[in-house]
């Protein structure tokens, strides 16, 4: 179980499924032989936590392209269920998380 304080600052900004923008063959192939064995360590995680593992890059996807700017995302109590992750409490009645983290803007998925 993890509690979140009032002001409690709990956020996502990827994973190893995020996609990357590599600019030669070689430098993808050397991406690819880097990312293959900590994406494998990453899926057999959440699969033993019963986590969607897509979690960790849905506020990658294109539609929130205007939050690009942001330094990562969070997620409602709601939408953390919706992926499995319910073992997360409040400790007073709500969670009224600061929009920013380090003076950059972190967006709410619902």
């Amino acid at each position: 179980m993890k509690y979140l304080n009032l002001r409690s600052q709990l956020g996502w900004h990827g994973g190893s499924l995020q996609k990357m923008q590599i600019e030669s063959a070689e430098m993808e192939q050397i991406y690819n032989e880097y990312i293959g064995p900590i994406r494998a360590k990453e899926t057999a995680f959440f699969q033993k936590i019963k986590v969607q593992q897509a979690s960790t890059i849905v506020g990658q996807a294109p539609h929130y392209d205007q939050y690009q700017h942001c330094v990562g995302w969070r997620y409602t109590r709601e939408k953390m269920r919706s992926f499995g992750i319910d073992q997360v409490r409040y400790k007073q009645w709500l969670w009224l998380p600061k929009a920013s983290f380090e003076n950059k803007c972190i967006f709410t998925i619902r």
